[in-house]
């Protein structure tokens, strides 16, 4: 499928994101869409809907676009899960933190929605996955970021099932209750308001239709201090300024990883958030006191790549679990799945 024919498939179902119109092509204009009631327009860049307005954007929201078009501008990412180590790791993990059995509960699981939506994709390797195992659904993909739409262009020019946009995950092009499932994983906690997005996301959910979603969760009381210092400090620098001391960091962690050191914790220490047990001696240092990322396997740059994705961003939300039972709770959502680790909960609910 051409891209001409493809926009022609998937603009059908764009509604405008500020006054909720039906989108379609202007008559004299290809590359422009406009709304009903010819309000609003919106350019195609390169085959992507581009439907996020400046103007409109708090300045948060301009930062965290910045940072994360300087990650997805970075030649290290652009096949970042589509493929090699990182791409079983993402799928594992994924499996693991939403409660599927394996590989086959999650295909017989993806291949019974009809309308998907990768919220915040990045380089798009869930929408990859997605549909690679439901190629008769459609598959939507937005993220702010005008770099992750380019990416997303050249990346899957040739997938007929994947449709992308350029959007505000908070202010959706899709009309209510249009996706049978919603992923939305490692990006709430980047949003300006991630509650406010959380609902929001939700009123895209169909009843009965599934959503699962990732954040980061509260750490070790010196980890948690260290980072709210430290990101007070690489917030405020330039991207290539803070990219510059994510690879130092990385240095540091790498040097820490080779080193092989078996630590032996003999009694938890629970006011500092430390648990009993043997441990690596990096991964100590990484939960407990400083996010100091390093994969061998993902190599150097990569992981540089990890490390700025946390100091760069203006807007890094922890949470403990109490406080997501809560939003569950208040919208009187399923509990599927409740996931925790030292990094992240990750939930799946049922609306």
């Amino acid at each position: 499928m051409n891209s001409k024919n493809k926009l022609e498939k998937y603009i059908q179902y764009l509604d405008c994101p500020h006054c909720g119109k039906k989108l379609s092509r202007k008559k004299d204009n290809f590359n422009l869409l406009i709304c009903q009631n010819k309000k609003h327009s919106f350019p195609i860049n390169e085959g992507i809907p581009s439907l996020v307005d400046k103007k409109l954007l708090s300045k948060l929201q301009k930062e965290t676009q910045k940072a994360f078009n300087y990650k997805w501008f970075h030649p290290s990412v652009e096949k970042y899960g589509l493929d090699g180590p990182e791409m079983d790791f993402q799928r594992k993990w994924y499996l693991k933190k939403y409660g599927f059995k394996n590989n086959k509960d999650f295909n017989q699981f993806i291949k019974s929605k009809k309308n998907v939506l990768d919220a915040g994709c990045g380089s798009g390797w869930g929408a990859k996955w997605f549909s690679e195992k439901n190629k008769k659904g459609m598959i939507f993909t937005a993220d702010l970021s005008k770099n992750s739409a380019l990416l997303m262009s050249e990346n899957f020019k040739n997938v007929d099932n994947v449709f992308s946009v350029q959007a505000d995950i908070g202010k959706l092009p899709f009309s209510e209750g249009f996706f049978d499932f919603i992923s939305c994983e490692q990006v709430l906690h980047h949003t300006s308001n991630p509650h406010k997005v959380f609902l929001h996301l939700l009123s895209r959910l169909k009843k009965g239709g599934v959503f699962c979603f990732y954040l980061y969760k509260k750490k070790a009381l010196l980890r948690e201090l260290a980072d709210t210092h430290i990101r007070e400090k690489t917030v405020k620098m330039s991207q290539k300024e803070c990219y510059r001391f994510s690879e130092a960091i990385t240095l540091l962690g790498r040097s820490l990883s080779r080193l092989n050191v078996k630590l032996n914790i003999p009694k938890d220490i629970p006011l500092l958030g430390i648990k009993k047990g043997t441990c690596d001696l990096q991964r100590f240092i990484y939960w407990n006191f400083l996010k100091c990322f390093f994969n061998e396997e993902w190599g150097f740059h990569r992981s540089v790549i990890v490390n700025f994705d946390w100091y760069s961003p203006k807007t890094a939300f922890r949470y403990d679990e109490k406080e997501i039972k809560q939003w569950v709770k208040d919208e009187k959502l399923k509990l599927l799945n409740f996931y925790v680790d030292d990094a992240c909960i990750g939930v799946k609910v049922e609306k």
